[in-house]
């Protein structure tokens, strides 16, 4: 566990040298700087660094020795996109560790993009990616985070109301992992107008859904026998790890909704027709954003939520919970009482902290990042 707590110092250290003021240029450095030792403890890890881990190299090795035709024609469990990045790869080398370092710049490099497009807080966020587990989860389900970084940076398209470039990088993703076309839903979250009142019957909808979900398939499997097999495959559940990550991810949407994040100011200052223009279209991105991220994070925690009953569910949750990264630090960002933001962010790193260490300690076979080893080692 030592490096990855020294990596949470690190990160909290350079925030304090490169944060004495504000600007684009200092997040492009400090991302920058931040990327090298992330990428460097992902990309070099050792093969039993990661449940899924050794299975990645080992499949990179058949794909080397075979044609890529092979595996069109072959009934194989990987999609043909990640099989075509292997075949790629492995026609410029035929070191299986190079399928690990290629995908982790891809992914680290992807999210750490998508964290400058979008935190008003750059060092928090990336401090979140790891305390929250995404970092470990990416050394798991490599093919998956790999499409969810692609994925995430289709959220300006949304913003901005761009489908066409929107619909390519999520297809291009699903050709890495076919579960991330379950994100197309989030185009529609910037149109959903967010208030309490709507908020409470959404909630109030999946608490029910998950009530009568188990007697909902009993039904179901009851008049269709042929799908009772798939009961043991898909609806057991890591009953512990889910409910806390409900826990977690609630409260973090609970965060947001207190601090009043969805609502904006009305005080304008007089304006001429340019500034009029320009200020417009910044409300209008920000008003979007604003409900992109609420409405993401809202279907985190409701699949979160059934994910405690339907296991499936679980690895869904990820393409959507990943926002909170960037939805928290933006959350605390719009704290107008400086103090009262300091203490919630004192509070998240502590907790997040001990979160983090809890897990890793008491249950290191979810993840199997500990103790770490590099490949050479």
């Amino acid at each position: 566990m030592f490096f990855y707590i020294l990596l949470l110092f690190i990160i909290v250290l350079n925030s304090f040298i490169f944060f004495k003021g504000t600007n684009n240029k200092n997040k492009k450095i400090y991302l920058i700087w931040m990327f090298l030792p992330v990428f460097i403890i992902s990309a070099f890890r050792g093969p039993f660094i990661g449940n899924d881990t050794h299975s990645y190299l080992n499949l990179f090795n058949s794909v080397s020795h075979q044609d890529f035709l092979y595996f069109t024609k072959a009934n194989i469990y990987y999609e043909k996109g990640f099989i075509f990045l292997n075949t790629i790869i492995s026609s410029i080398t035929d070191s299986s560790q190079a399928i690990l370092i290629v995908t982790s710049f891809i992914t680290i490099g992807l999210i750490f993009l998508f964290i400058y497009r979008h935190s008003a807080n750059v060092w928090l966020s990336v401090y979140l990616f790891i305390t929250l587990m995404f970092y470990y989860n990416s050394m798991n389900v490599l093919r998956q985070y790999l499409a969810m970084a692609i994925v995430l940076s289709s959220l300006g398209f949304v913003v901005k109301r761009k489908l066409v470039p929107f619909l390519i990088l999520v297809i291009l993703a699903s050709f890495i992992h076919t579960s991330a076309i379950f994100f197309i839903i989030v185009y529609i979250f910037p149109k959903l107008k967010v208030s309490y009142k709507s908020l409470v019957i959404i909630s109030l909808c999946s608490v029910a859904f998950f009530y009568f979900l188990f007697p909902l398939i009993d039904l179901i499997t009851g008049r269709f026998i042929q799908y009772q097999v798939y009961i043991s495959r898909y609806f057991g559940s890591n009953n512990l790890g889910n409910i806390l990550k409900t826990g977690v991810y609630f409260l973090i949407f609970l965060t947001g909704i207190l601090f009043a994040y969805n609502n904006m100011s009305n005080s304008r200052e007089p304006m001429t027709s340019k500034v009029n223009s320009i200020r417009k279209n910044n409300d209008f991105i920000e008003i979007h954003s604003r409900r992109l991220y609420t409405f993401t994070l809202l279907t985190a925690v409701i699949l979160s939520l059934l994910s405690i009953r339907m296991s499936i569910l679980e690895r869904l949750a990820d393409y959507f919970t990943i926002v909170s990264v960037v939805y928290l630090p933006n959350v605390i960002q719009n704290i107008n009482n400086k103090r009262v933001a300091m203490r919630v962010t004192i509070a998240v790193v502590l907790i997040s902290l001990i979160y983090n260490i809890v897990i890793l300690t008491l249950r290191p076979e979810w993840y199997q990042v500990t103790p770490y080893s590099f490949f050479f080692q």
